[in-house]
C-alpha cells in the first residue's frame, strides 16, 4: 500500500484502507509519507516504510523536484519488497510515475484509488508545470491496471471516461458508529451551523462566509462553528473583523479526531460547500452523530446522501446558492426525521465488515 499525503486529515482514510486491506485477508506493508501518520498495523507483518520530502519548500519549482525524488525511492523500496509483494495498490491523488514504471518492470498489478481528482485541483491551486503534471497524470491513467472511483459519477466530472474499461468502483471509509454517535438528541441541539475541513478556496470556505454575513441579518440566533486551518484563514479573520461576526463565528481551528464527536453533536447542521470532492469522511462522521448535512453535488456526495431524506443537497455553491439552501434546510419541519435517517445510512453501508467485502471483491477479480 503506497500514499504520500501532505496534510494529517489523510490520515484517517488511510488508516481505514490498510484495516479494510487487513480485514479482507491480506498482508499489508505500507510506504508512506508523512511524519505524523500513525503507525500502520498492529503486528510484525503489517510495516511501515517512511519517506519524506521537502514538502514546505516555497519553490513550486523544487517542490516538484522533491515529489520527483521521493518517487525514486518509492521505487527503490518497491524493488526491495517486490519478493513479497502481489500487487501494488496506489492511495493518491497525483499520478506516481515512477513507481508505476517499476511495477511494469516487475510484472506486477497495480490498482490505484483516487481520492480526489489532480484536474480539479489544478482550477483551484496553482501548480508550477501544471499543463506537464496533468500529461503526466494521463500517462499514469493508461499505466495502472485498476482506477478505483467512489462512484460511477466520477467517470465524467473527473474527465476519465476514455479509460472506463480499468475503472472499479469501491470506498475505504469506515465509521465507527459507537464512537461516533449521536451524544445529543437533535431536538436539544441549539441553533449551531458547523463547517469542518481545509480553508481553502476550491472547499467554499469564502462563499460559506459572505453567506453567513447575510443569513446573520436575518437569523441574528444562528451560531456558526468553523472548524479548520488552511491558507484561507488570513481571509477568513478579517472578514469576521470587518463584519463584526466575532460573537457570531467561532473558530476553534483544527480539532483532533478523538474530539470531533462532541463537536459534531453540538451542531443542528453541518454545511460542505466544496467545489471538488471525493467521499469527505466528516460527512460521513456527522451522519453518523445524528447531524443533518447541506452539501455541495459533487463526487460522490450524491451516492450517500438523498436530497430531502437523509440530508440536503446544495442547488449551487455560490454565496446566494449556501444562504437558499441554509435557510430552507433550517425551516425544514422534517429536519428531526433526517437526522434519524442519516444516522441509519451510515450504519447501513459504511461499518468496516462492509467495507472490507467490498475491497474483497475489487481485489479478487484482478488477476
Amino acid at each position: 500500500m503506497i500514499s504520500f499525503p501532505v496534510i494529517k486529515a489523510f490520515s484517517t482514510p488511510l488508516r481505514n484502507l490498510e484495516r479494510t486491506l487487513r480485514l479482507a485477508g491480506f498482508t499489508v506493508t505500507g510506504i508512506v509519507g508523512y511524519e505524523e501518520m500513525p503507525e500502520l498495523g498492529d503486528s510484525a507483518n503489517n510495516l511501515r516504510y517512511l519517506i519524506q520530502y521537502n514538502r514546505w519548500t516555497r519553490s513550486q519549482v523544487l517542490h516538484q523536484v522533491s515529489f520527483l525524488m521521493l518517487q525514486f525511492r518509492i521505487g527503490l523500496r518497491m524493488l526491495l519488497l517486490s519478493r513479497e509483494t502481489d500487487r501494488f495498490f496506489f492511495f493518491m491523488q497525483t499520478g506516481p510515475i515512477i513507481p508505476l514504471i517499476v511495477a511494469r518492470l516487475l510484472g506486477k498489478k497495480t490498482v490505484w484509488m483516487l481520492p480526489s481528482s489532480m484536474e480539479r485541483m489544478t482550477q483551484y491551486q496553482q501548480y508550477a508545470l501544471s499543463g506537464l503534471i496533468l500529461r503526466l497524470q494521463h500517462i499514469c491513467y493508461s499505466l495502472t491496471n485498476v482506477l478505483v472511483l467512489y462512484s460511477a459519477d466520477l467517470i465524467d466530472e473527473w474527465g476519465l471516461r476514455a479509460y472506463q474499461g480499468k475503472i472499479r468502483i469501491a470506498h475505504e471509509h469506515i465509521v465507527d458508529t459507537t464512537r461516533f454517535s449521536v451524544e445529543v438528541p437533535f431536538s436539544l441541539r441549539g441553533p449551531v451551523i458547523g463547517f469542518v475541513g481545509r480553508f481553502s478556496e476550491e472547499k467554499g470556505i469564502l462563499s460559506l462566509l459572505e453567506a453567513i454575513g447575510e443569513v446573520h441579518l436575518k437569523r441574528d440566533d444562528l451560531r456558526f462553528l468553523l472548524i479548520g486551518d488552511g491558507p484561507c484563514i488570513g481571509a477568513v479573520r478579517a472578514y469576521i473583523g470587518e463584519h463584526h461576526l466575532e460573537n457570531t463565528v467561532s473558530l476553534p481551528g483544527w480539532v483532533d479526531s478523538v474530539d470531533l464527536p462532541q463537536y459534531l453533536n453540538q451542531m443542528a447542521l453541518l454545511v460542505l460547500p466544496s467545489a471538488t470532492e471525493g467521499l469527505p469522511n466528516v460527512m460521513l462522521e456527522a451522519m453518523a452523530c445524528g447531524t443533518p448535512v447541506l452539501a455541495s453535488s459533487v463526487g460522490a456526495i450524491p451516492a450517500v446522501i438523498n436530497d430531502g431524506l437523509n440530508g440536503y443537497l446544495l442547488k449551487e455553491i455560490s454565496a446566494t446558492g449556501i444562504i437558499a439552501g441554509l435557510l430552507s434546510a433550517l425551516s425544514d419541519p422534517a429536519r428531526g426525521e433526517i437526522a434519524v435517517a442519516a444516522r441509519t445510512s451510515i450504519e447501513e453501508s459504511f461499518s468496516i465488515e462492509r467495507t472490507a467485502a467490498g475491497m474483497k471483491d475489487l481485489l479478487s477479480t484482478i488477476d
